[in-house]
C-alpha cells in the first residue's frame, strides 16, 4: 500500500448509494415543479390561444371570392362581425387561412361588414382564424 491510501481512506464505496439516492430525488423534484407550473391558473390570465366558443364577437355571412385570373387562389374574404351584445363593433380585424400563415389585415366596408384582401391557394386553406379587437 502506498502512503496516500493509508492517510486518506477511499470514499468510492459510498458514492454508488449516494447516486442512487440523489437521482430519484432530482426526478421527483422536477416532476413536482412541472406539475405545479402546469396547474398554475395564473398563467391562463396572461393570454394565449385556444379553440372554443369566444364571447367577444359573432362572425356571420362569411364569403370568399376566387381570383378571376387564377381561380386556384382566394382573392378576398368578407364577413360580418358584431359583438355578443349586438352593439359592439371591432376596430381592427385580421384573418389567416392556414396554420403558420401571416395575418391579412381587414377593412371595415359597411357597418359590421369587413373585407379582407388575400392571395391564398384554395388547396392550402385549412381554417379561418379571425382576430378582432376593439
Amino acid at each position: 500500500m502506498n502512503t496516500m491510501s493509508q492517510r486518506y481512506p477511499s470514499f468510492h464505496h459510498l458514492l454508488r448509494p449516494l447516486v442512487w439516492l440523489l437521482v430519484p430525488g432530482l426526478v421527483a423534484a422536477v416532476v413536482a415543479i412541472t406539475a405545479s407550473a402546469s396547474a398554475d391558473l395564473g398563467l391562463v390570465t396572461i393570454g394565449g390561444e385556444g379553440a372554443s366558443d369566444i364571447s367577444g364577437y359573432l362572425a356571420t355571412n362569411i364569403h370568399y371570392d376566387l381570383d378571376e385570373g387564377n381561380p386556384g387562389l382566394i382573392h378576398v374574404v368578407s364577413l360580418n362581425l358584431i359583438g355578443a351584445n349586438g352593439r359592439t363593433r371591432p376596430t381592427t380585424v385580421s384573418i389567416t387561412l392556414g396554420a403558420g400563415q401571416p395575418a391579412s389585415t381587414c377593412w371595415a366596408t359597411d357597418g359590421d361588414k369587413w373585407t379582407c384582401p388575400v392571395s391564398f391557394p384554395v388547396a392550402e386553406a385549412s381554417a379561418l382564424r379571425v382576430v378582432a379587437a376593439g
